[in-house]
């Protein structure tokens, strides 16, 4: 019979290993019990005594922080209600829009004269019939581009006074019309 179940009869040599395994794990672990008190205990002794001695300068800096903090909060609080009133009054897209308006008319003010003294360098006559097809061309893209520039200076202002309105509610400003 090699096991220890069954019909009544002791198996002595199962129950030798069995033993021998139960010796061998309590003196495993009355070792590890020994290591843990020569090594672990002074080491666990030793971080809870400086973790003890930096309790009064960690508390010291918290305090500074608070005190800090303290002496901060009127003017985070102006801050936040010019945030807050800013976010309200919202963003003026049209003013967007004149903005990007005179940008273009900035940028193609000089277009016309520019093209005619080089159509004069070259020799072209810049009352041809040509000349006055490309000058149209350059005010069709003027118009094109501001027309663009005006659209996308909305589109701008519109996602940016949804930016700050959406800021302010979640730092608990509710109600924005």
């Amino acid at each position: 019979m090699g096991s220890s179940g069954g019909g009544g009869e002791i198996d002595k040599k199962y129950n030798a290993r069995m033993a021998a395994i139960a010796e061998a794990n309590q003196e495993l672990a009355e070792e590890m019990m020994g290591y843990y008190r020569e090594w672990g205990l002074p080491y666990e002794a030793m971080q809870s005594a400086a973790a003890e001695s930096l309790l009064p300068s960690q508390t010291a800096y918290q305090q500074g922080l608070l005190s800090a903090g303290m002496e901060m909060l009127p003017y985070a609080q102006r801050a936040g209600q010019q945030y807050f009133d800013a976010a309200a009054e919202g963003v003026d897209a049209g003013k967007w829009a004149g903005q990007a308006k005179t940008d273009v008319a900035s940028a193609y003010k000089d277009a016309a004269g520019s093209m005619y003294r080089d159509m004069s360098r070259r020799g072209l006559n810049p009352a041809s019939g040509a000349s006055i097809d490309t000058l149209r061309g350059v005010h069709v893209e003027a118009a094109r581009d501001t027309a663009f520039a005006s659209t996308q200076a909305r589109q701008a202002a519109n996602q940016e006074d949804f930016r700050r309105k959406q800021g302010a509610a979640q730092m608990g400003l509710g109600g924005l019309r």
